[in-house]
């Protein structure tokens, strides 16, 4: 255990060196006692911890500061384990949501409802771990190390499970560029995750999972996306509900009050569905060039073998729970009456989603049922 402030430790840092970014994986005392040790920035600081984190096996989080009163700045930071301290376990509020009412097929007019929103279910990980490093700073601006706990009262993680830390998790700036360089060429989502999982082994690809990456994807979107065009696309929506009393759209937000989903359907669209809705297709594979969306058309077969459209879906993101909204969207309007089998592409979430729904029936992706036909085919002329 280390608590002593010490002026005798020499800086690393020369003159020339004091704009550089430094890195301590390659630091072979980098897992023992930090005190002393000088660092350029706060930030260099938290670097600096997070190395020692990542040879001992924890994760870290940032604790409290201390400040100036003349000018605010920040002369005095604590560093914690991340299993410092205990979760509060008395009685939590209820929280609230507020959910924006979408036009229905009724022409209702839009409300905004109060949901409760169920509280998350979370693993207890605090230890109250004493670890902590204090970071202080000298009369040049550069921050040491005057106190440095390294006792932890837990044990750490095995050094092939490091990657997984909360504190270790993040995304750097070449895997940003791979991501939107791979997703403006028009590439699938999974196609690109199954990349990065590959090129995983290299160092600058380290330390992000498939969430991380889908919510890269997320927000690329999102920041591409103009509030004009968006408004724009509301406003057809709500005269279509004006010059057909059964147009029905609905508008999925997530938590910012961002759209992530739009889906849509006529009242001829209703009609073949009821006709001919059996059998339904839905497709992720159409992406659009400008915005990326990914558009998701319901469509089926009618008695002419021709392809009839039942509805369609811009979405941003292939996750299940978007999934899980246009099935069951798609199902209410349609006046409940669900789909006796769904064809689907090779999405790997759309199984997930439709496993929700008991009175649907997932024939499984296309593009197999077709190859395993043509495969059969071709064993069939070869016995003849």
């Amino acid at each position: 255990m280390c608590f002593r402030f010490t002026q005798s430790s020499v800086s690393p840092f020369t003159e020339t060196q004091q704009e550089e970014d430094y890195t301590y994986d390659n630091d072979l005392s980098i897992g023992e006692c930090l005190l002393g040790r000088e660092v350029l920035d706060l930030d260099d600081a938290l670097n600096l911890y997070k190395a020692h984190a990542r040879a001992l096996g924890f994760s870290v989080r940032k604790g409290t500061s201390r400040r100036r009163c003349s000018n605010s700045v920040i002369f005095e930071k604590y560093f914690v384990c991340s299993k410092a301290g205990l979760r509060n376990k008395g009685k939590k509020e209820v929280q609230t949501k507020s959910i924006v009412g979408i036009p229905t097929t009724e022409g209702s007019a839009s409300t905004t409802s109060q949901k409760k929103r169920k509280l998350r279910v979370v693993n207890e990980t605090r230890t109250d771990c004493k670890a902590y490093i204090r970071f202080k700073m000298d009369k040049e601006g550069r921050f040491i190390v005057a106190d440095h706990n390294i006792i932890h009262n837990h044990d750490f993680v095995k050094q092939e499970e490091c990657h997984c830390l909360r504190s270790k998790l993040s995304t750097s700036k070449c895997v940003g560029k791979v991501i939107e360089t791979m997703v403006t060429s028009g590439s699938k989502q999974m196609d690109c995750c199954k990349y990065l999982c590959i090129a995983d082994k290299e160092k600058e690809l380290d330390g992000h999972t498939k969430t991380d990456y889908l919510n890269i994807v997320s927000r690329l979107k999102i920041k591409n996306s103009k509030g004009g065009d968006m408004q724009n696309v509301l406003d057809v929506m709500q005269r279509r509900t004006t010059d057909d009393n059964s147009f029905f759209y609905r508008v999925k937000v997530n938590d910012d009050n961002q759209i992530v989903s739009i889906f849509w359907r006529d009242s001829m669209m209703l009609e073949d569905y009821i006709a001919y809705g059996d059998a339904l297709i839905f497709d992720t594979t159409y992406r659009i060039n400008r915005y990326n969306l990914i558009c998701a058309p319901f469509f089926g077969i009618n008695n002419h073998w021709k392809t009839t459209m039942f509805a369609c879906a811009f979405i941003f993101d292939e996750k299940t729970e978007i999934f899980e909204w246009l099935l069951e969207t798609f199902k209410n309007s349609m006046s409940g009456l669900a789909p006796k089998s769904i064809f689907t592409d090779q999405n790997l979430e759309l199984p997930n989603a439709i496993a929700k729904f008991e009175d649907i029936s997932d024939a499984g992706s296309g593009f197999w049922i077709l190859k395993n036909i043509e495969d059969f085919v071709q064993l069939y002329r070869a016995l003849q």
